[in-house]
């Protein structure tokens, strides 16, 4: 196969400018401050509805799965009525987890 030509194929990678690097610590930052917020919050317990509306947000299925799903399924609030998990009734409160997370975070002279 003498003269032939072999074409190698070069992929470009997208370049990361601090533009981008600037927007992905907001988002990191944002996703930790709705969970730190949901954390302090629910230290006591708290209906969906009413977490919602402290993160600024309508009780919608969407805003439900977005920010707090994920809480859940890290184990750091948990369900007051797990045997009924579309009582009206049901309430949220932070796990054992999250009160050692938590201490790390606040001092007693910020706790409010």
């Amino acid at each position: 196969m003498s003269g032939s030509v072999v074409l190698i194929c070069q992929r470009t990678l997208p370049v990361h400018t601090e533009a981008y690097d600037l927007v992905n610590d907001q988002v990191i930052d944002q996703v930790r401050s709705e969970r730190e917020t949901v954390l302090v919050y629910c230290q006591i317990p708290r209906s969906r509805k009413d977490i919602l509306e402290q993160l600024g947000l309508v009780n919608h299925t969407l805003n439900f799965r977005k920010p707090l799903l994920p809480i859940i399924v890290d184990g750091l609030i948990v369900k007051t009525l797990p045997d009924k998990p579309s009582s009206s009734k049901q309430r949220y409160v932070i796990t054992e987890k999250s009160k050692s997370l938590l201490s790390g975070l606040i001092s007693p002279d910020t706790a409010q």
